[in-house]
């Protein structure tokens, strides 16, 4: 259990700081300056507002990363869509527990799962799909890129960032244009060539030479669980993973076997004081 013993204060519009809560998994809590907060719950658990009696928040939800294709023998995997977003408002009220599950990643070829929390929900990404140019990635917040075509040195498509291609609107933070992006799409395998980036900062794509073996994806980031996984390289390089919470999978660079997309990053719940209107 985590508990933060801010001192209790008095109605949420006079109110300055963090609430005084309990959550029964991880968070961390972030002070913003000038009495801004956020709480971010990493895994799944049981939120408790302690004081004031009741809160005004602004709740960002992101799903789980959709899962990169696989590939076998001469297909090369798309990379999974990142995990869809959601921004909405909410009152809390003091001594109610409020139940928070933060969606999965998807495993290879398997979609995300949504991140529940205080009334709402964002749903995972899609998987990427086997398969050269001519299959597009996985559809989630935002979309995993192609992988490159057959029977020559294509390098894949990279995953998209900010919602385009994807949800059709900004996957950043509190969809506010400053803040941070996530669930980066994943990039797609290579063909003979290098796989592509994900989306939203996330992982580089495997390189690969006409007639060589390419290399792995990067990870959508180098924090533990967070961002999507790069996909496995063959005879084309894997595909980056996407970058932060919920991003996509990197699709596969297969040839000669089976080959496994990288799976994707969890989902995160994300509150704060409220300031949308």
């Amino acid at each position: 259990m985590i508990e933060n013993g801010f001192p209790c204060g008095s109605a949420p519009s006079e109110r300055k700081g963090p609430p005084d809560y309990t959550y029964t998994g991880q968070a961390q809590t972030v002070d913003d300056g000038d009495g801004n907060w956020r709480i971010k719950f990493l895994t799944s658990g049981a939120f408790t507002l302690l004081s004031p009696a009741s809160l005004d928040v602004d709740v960002f939800l992101v799903g789980g990363g959709g899962g990169g294709g696989n590939g076998f023998m001469a297909t090369r995997g798309s990379g999974g869509g990142g995990g869809y977003t959601t921004t909405v408002t909410a009152t809390l009220v003091g001594n109610t527990s409020y139940e928070i599950e933060i969606g999965a990643g998807g495993a290879s070829d398997q979609a995300g799962a949504p991140t529940r929390g205080f009334g709402t929900a964002a749903n995972g990404g899609n998987p990427g799909t086997p398969g050269d140019g001519r299959n597009a990635g996985g559809t989630g917040g935002n979309n995993g890129g192609k992988a490159g075509d057959n029977g020559k040195p294509g390098t894949g498509y990279d995953g998209a960032s900010d919602g385009n291609p994807g949800q059709g609107t900004t996957t950043r933070e509190f969809g506010e244009p400053s803040g941070e992006d996530y669930a980066g799409g994943g990039g797609g395998g290579g063909s003979n060539g290098k796989g592509g980036d994900g989306g939203a900062n996330g992982g580089v794509g495997g390189a690969s030479e006409w007639g060589s073996t390419g290399d792995d994806g990067e990870d959508g980031s180098k924090m533990p669980g967070v961002g999507g996984k790069g996909g496995s390289g063959g005879t084309g390089g894997g595909g980056g993973g996407g970058g932060n919470y919920g991003g996509g999978g990197g699709g596969t660079g297969g040839d000669g076997g089976m080959h496994g997309g990288g799976a994707g990053g969890q989902g995160i719940c994300i509150i704060r004081n409220r300031r949308m209107a």
